[in-house]
């Protein structure tokens, strides 16, 4: 249990987090990567949103002018308001899906072996989101039939400049 949470019960799985640099252009990347838990209850992903936007937010005002993404797990869709993704795009961060110029319409869990269904909005769970309005070319769950039968998630891959 994450006790950092104010139920004190949060089955919160991880958050890390690195600070990247370009070599070539000398742009910094806080890239933080997450999994919430498991729950119908919005006190307990509000908690666990509250602790990575904290955490996010601080390292990230470490570093003027970073770019700034937490990709992972949220165990929750936009259509949740109150939990733990709709939490974050409520405190300042914004859904690279939104900005995207090209993207597809998938949820991103799903059976083992099959197709997830359609509906990123209703039904995805996995996201990728930014403190900043990225200028995004592409946001892609990808459901190749081969990739289906490696875990119930599906990767996302985003491109942006």
């Amino acid at each position: 249990n994450y006790q950092a949470t104010p139920d004190k019960t949060s089955r919160f799985r991880s958050l890390v987090w690195a600070v990247l640099k370009d070599k070539t252009t000398g742009e910094i990347f806080v890239i933080g990567n997450l999994h919430f838990s498991v729950t119908d209850g919005a006190t307990v992903q509000g908690g666990e949103a509250a602790v990575v936007i904290n955490t996010i937010k601080g390292v990230a005002a470490r570093y003027e002018g970073c770019t700034t993404l937490v990709a992972g797990d949220y165990n929750s869709n936009r259509q949740s308001s109150t939990m733990g993704v709709g939490t974050m795009l409520s405190q300042g961060f914004y859904d690279t899906y939104d900005r995207a110029y090209h993207r597809n319409d998938y949820a991103t869990a799903h059976t083992t072996g099959k197709a997830p269904s359609t509906g990123y909005l209703k039904n995805a769970i996995d996201h990728v989101l930014s403190l900043q309005q990225l200028d995004v070319q592409a946001y892609l769950v990808l459901v190749d039939e081969e990739i289906l039968s490696a875990s119930d998630h599906s990767p996302t891959v985003i491109q942006f400049n």
